[in-house]
């Protein structure tokens, strides 16, 4: 194909192109962008150029005691935060979302400081777990009585949560983007 052919061609094309770059390229990006997304939770970290493992959860140390010790980092039963990450695909941009509250101190870190109301059923559930820890002695100490007794109507709980990044740019979707261009750009031009 001589240089004349291809422009020629390419002239031709034109809007069979701007059509694939306006609509198209923006909802095969943004299923890629999910997919690689959705990708980091079972690996258990970010996928960048390399693997950026998370920092593990507290319940692992329990030795497998309760049911979410199951579980991988991030994940649970339902995969809440998992199945929240959603791409919504415009003209020539795709927004990467989760609709989750939680998702961004989980994906970037920081402080909580937050008030959470003790509920009757949070009172049955300590009076459980202590009787779980103690055998049922009358007079034993845990830390769940004091939870199931106490007179405050909420509690403040305070600590730094860890970046677990899940969503983000990474080279390795990026990568995974461009090849399906170039892909999707060879079977226009045939």
């Amino acid at each position: 194909m001589t240089h004349e052919q291809f422009i020629s061609k390419l002239s031709r094309l034109a809007p069979q192109i701007a059509g694939y770059i306006n609509n198209d390229l923006p909802r095969h990006a943004g299923k890629i962008a999910v997919d690689h997304f959705k990708e980091n939770f079972i690996k258990g970290g970010f996928v960048d150029t390399k693997v950026d493992k998370w920092k593990l959860p507290k319940r692992y140390n329990a030795k497998g005691k309760y049911a979410g010790s199951r579980y991988g980092t991030l994940l649970s039963a339902r995969k809440e935060l998992y199945n929240s990450i959603t791409y919504d695909a415009r003209r020539r941009m795709v927004i990467i979302r989760s609709d989750k509250p939680y998702a961004k101190i989980h994906n970037e870190g920081g402080q909580v400081d937050h008030s959470i109301p003790v509920t009757p059923a949070m009172r049955r559930f300590a009076w459980a777990m202590h009787y779980n820890e103690t055998g049922g002695v009358p007079k034993a100490q845990s830390k769940w009585k004091g939870l199931a007794l106490t007179k405050r109507e909420s509690i403040r709980v305070k600590f730094t949560m860890p970046k677990r990044q899940f969503i983000g740019n990474s080279a390795a979707l990026n990568a995974k983007i461009e090849a399906r261009i170039i892909n999707d750009l060879k079977n226009i031009l045939r």
